[in-house]
């Protein structure tokens, strides 16, 4: 900002600033990796003069310091501030190259609008032949005792270096942050989100869900279980699926430049997982608030802190499929339109009164769901295989868990658990190989 004289509008949003500040601030973007190679298409079109050169000031500034500038302009206000003129006739050959003061020289003119109506009226006419055979190309273009083909066989330069990994980590999870706080409106959906599903979750199902001595318990319980993990799912998932292809020109741009992909994506997990753990915490405290409490905890000493634990890695792991996917797509519509695809299959893989278990392929698929392993810890907490025996509703594969993953014990709910930190796992591991595949191919290969 400092170099492109943006400093005194660091706090302003871009759709803010004046027309000029827009063009030097996407000049800006492209400075922030250091290239050595800057090329502009037209910078200076749609400004007023003043602008231009002042765009075009910065511009020679910029190649002062090193840089090699390279612009396209049908604009000749300016045209003395470049080392060298490339004029291309209509088809794109080339009618001269070098200084741009020899140029009206070599054409015969003493104004560049003359040079562009003979280049416009001279379709015909072979620009590139004479220059090839003029003291332009012959003192700018071909020098003699120096080859320049170009050896195949040679290496390709070596990327510059990253930076350190903690380095990288910080500077992208602060910038993460301090973008989604600046979209107030997408912030307030994101916090309005979870009270809202927790208490449509809360009005819509009965009372005393956990408690063994209300006869209708086991039906609540379920029903709750169930619509907490898909919401947790649905939120994950959500929160996830459009934050890496909405980036991508971004993404592949620091790439390039030496972006290590783990820390890119541990920059996402860490500010994610935190919007997920706590929308997870809401569900449960305020959809639960109704059903009592279950008699005592599993693992963690507390009841509620085990359905919140639970709930939340549910939707963890559907985070990581959101971002497995947000790797995958090309763009952020195609995100979109897989969220469906992913919610569904999670209320029906995980619905208890379903049977999913028992039908071949169903059952191997949902070991796949977030949701159905949500809901498990759940029912590992809650102990609805005892609701449902309290409840004298029998052993039907409907109510009772054949494959004993709500057993209300350590080894039952921890297994659970682990299930799901297997599919964040995978999910995560499967998103830097999905971002490894859009580096760019060596050359040569």
């Amino acid at each position: 900002m400092a170099e492109l004289g943006l400093t005194a509008r660091a706090d302003l949003i871009i759709s803010k600033l004046s027309g000029g500040q827009r063009k030097r601030t996407s000049i800006a973007v492209e400075l922030l990796t250091k290239p050595e190679l800057l090329f502009l298409d037209e910078p200076t079109s749609g400004l007023d003069p003043g602008y231009e050169k002042a765009l075009m000031g910065l511009l020679r500034e910029l190649a002062n310091g090193g840089r090699t500038v390279i612009v396209v302009t049908h604009s000749l206000q300016s045209l003395s501030l470049c080392d060298r003129a490339l004029v291309l006739a209509p088809g794109g050959r080339t009618a001269f190259f070098g200084p741009p003061d020899e140029a009206l020289q070599h054409f015969g003119r003493t104004d560049f609008a003359d040079v562009f109506t003979d280049l416009e009226t001279g379709r015909d006419k072979d620009w590139k032949a004479g220059f090839l055979h003029s003291a332009a190309y012959a003192r700018y273009v071909r020098r003699t005792g120096v080859d320049h083909r170009v050896d195949a066989t040679a290496a390709p330069p070596a990327p510059p270096p990253g930076h350190r990994w903690f380095r990288q980590f910080s500077t992208l999870t602060r910038r993460y942050v301090s973008v989604i706080i600046s979209d107030r409106t997408n912030l307030l959906l994101i916090a309005l989100q979870a009270p809202i599903l927790a208490v449509i979750i809360l009005l819509a199902n009965g009372t005393g869900g956990f408690d063994p001595d209300v006869n209708t318990a086991i039906r609540i319980a379920q029903s709750v279980g169930l619509f907490l993990a898909v919401s947790a799912s649905y939120l994950g998932a959500g929160n996830a699926i459009r934050e890496i292809v909405k980036e991508l020109p971004v993404y592949l741009r620091e790439r390039a430049v030496g972006l290590s992909i783990s820390a890119y994506v541990a920059s996402k997990v860490v500010v994610l997982a935190v919007i997920t753990i706590l929308q997870a915490a809401v569900l449960v405290l305020i959809g639960t608030a109704r059903q009592g409490s279950p008699h005592d905890a599993v693992l963690l000493g507390s009841p509620r802190l085990e359905l919140v634990v639970g709930i939340a890695l549910s939707g963890l792991a559907a985070m990581g499929l959101g971002l497995m996917l947000s790797a995958w797509v090309r763009n952020g519509d195609k995100a979109v339109t897989l969220l469906p695809l992913i919610l569904v299959p999670q209320l029906v893989l995980t619905s208890p009164q379903l049977s999913i278990y028992d039908k071949p392929g169903l059952a191997q698929v949902a070991d796949l769901a977030s949701a159905q392993w949500g809901y498990a810890i759940l029912a590992s907490t809650v102990d609805t295989n005892q609701l449902v025996a309290d409840a004298q509703f029998g052993s039907g594969p409907s109510q009772f868990d054949s494959r004993g993953r709500w057993n209300h014990d350590r080894r039952t709910w921890t297994t659970d658990a682990a299930w799901l930190l297997g599919l964040l796992a995978v999910e995560l591991v499967a998103t830097g190989m999905l971002l490894k595949r859009r580096d760019p191919s060596p050359l040569g290969s």
